[in-house]
C-alpha cells in the first residue's frame, strides 16, 4: 500500500482494528487513529476544521447526542461532511427532506446543504 502524506493532521476512529491498522499504514505521518465506537471517543472542544463521516453516523447509539458532540469538537468556522444512505440501516424515506438526519439538523438549527444522489 502506498503511504500518503497530506497537508492536514488526521484523526480517525473506527470500531474495526483492521481499518485502524490500514489507516495507520497508509497515513503514518501527522495522524492519530483509535479503535473505538461512536459515543465512546472524545476530543477537546474546537479540535477540528473538518469532520468527515462516511456511512457511519447512523451507528451512533443516539444520533442527536452525537451531532451535539461533533458540534463541540468543531471549530467556529468548521465544516462537517456526512455521507448518509438509507435502506440498509436507516429506513428509506420519501425524499431527503424527510430523512432522520435532515430532521435532526433542522430541529437543532444547524445550517447545512444536502445533495440527494438517488437515481
Amino acid at each position: 500500500m502506498k503511504k500518503e502524506k497530506t497537508s492536514a493532521y488526521i484523526h480517525g476512529f473506527d470500531y474495526s482494528n483492521n481499518a485502524i491498522s490500514e489507516a495507520k499504514n497508509k497515513y503514518p505521518i501527522d495522524s492519530e487513529f483509535k479503535c473505538g465506537c461512536i459515543g465512546e471517543i472524545d476530543y477537546p472542544r474546537e479540535s477540528f476544521d473538518l469532520i468527515i463521516l462516511m456511512d457511519s453516523i447512523y451507528f451512533a447509539p443516539d444520533m442527536s447526542s452525537f451531532i451535539d458532540q461533533m458540534m463541540v469538537w468543531l471549530k467556529e468556522d468548521g465544516k462537517i461532511f456526512v455521507a448518509y444512505q438509507e435502506g440498509d440501516i436507516m429506513p428509506k424515506t420519501e425524499n431527503i427532506n424527510t430523512s432522520v438526519l435532515f430532521k435532526l439538523l433542522s430541529e437543532k438549527g444547524i445550517t447545512f446543504k444536502t445533495e440527494d444522489t438517488r437515481y
